[in-house]
């Protein structure tokens, strides 16, 4: 709901016009459309509504202790067309700065790989909004993905763990290699 109330009507309008006609071969064009994309995100206004809920939120898990993450989760990121570590997590988040992280996750939807994927799978921007979390981070000494089924194959019996030291915040987009284990479901 956050999403749809921070850009409405004249927001996806704009969106859809910009990639209306994009050649998704000509890299020039792309990288111009994410641009424009990305500051109209950055430009725009976040509801009040959703920076209080943000910044009561980010306020909560400051006074406990905890390091504060941002991350996006996008309808449909994860299932047949998986697009899961296109966008941006922000780590170790000031409280006063989580309205501006939030757009910076936002905007992370519209970076050229982002994009590319989105347009040439034909997912539609209104039909897969995106959640921005505020979470505690945990301090970790490994971290991973976990895909309860082989991503090649939903009938799969088997499991796959990615892992690495420390944060695994690379390892989603590909930057970052990771050990892979491959596990029976039993």
């Amino acid at each position: 709901d956050a999403y749809r109330q921070f850009f409405g009507i004249p927001c996806w309008q704009q969106i859809r016009d910009l990639t209306r006609d994009i050649d998704l071969n000509d890299a020039k064009s792309l990288e111009e459309v994410s641009a424009k994309l990305t500051s109209l995100v950055m430009d725009h206004p976040v509801p009040r509504a959703i920076e209080v809920a943000l910044t009561e939120r980010a306020r909560q898990l400051a006074n406990s202790g905890a390091a504060i993450a941002t991350r996006s989760s996008a309808v449909g990121e994860g299932g047949e067309r998986s697009f899961a570590g296109q966008f941006l997590s922000i780590l170790n988040v000031p409280v006063d700065e989580v309205v501006d992280a939030y757009k910076r996750v936002i905007a992370g939807r519209f970076s050229e790989r982002a994009l590319f994927y989105r347009l040439s799978s034909g997912i539609s921007e209104i039909d897969s909004p995106m959640a921005v979390l505020c979470l505690t981070l945990v301090p970790a000494r490994a971290s991973g993905i976990l895909y309860s089924r082989d991503p090649r194959d939903a009938k799969s019996n088997t499991l796959w763990i990615t892992a690495t030291h420390g944060l695994g915040l690379d390892i989603a987009g590909g930057r970052a290699p990771a050990d892979l284990f491959v596990l029976s479901r039993k």
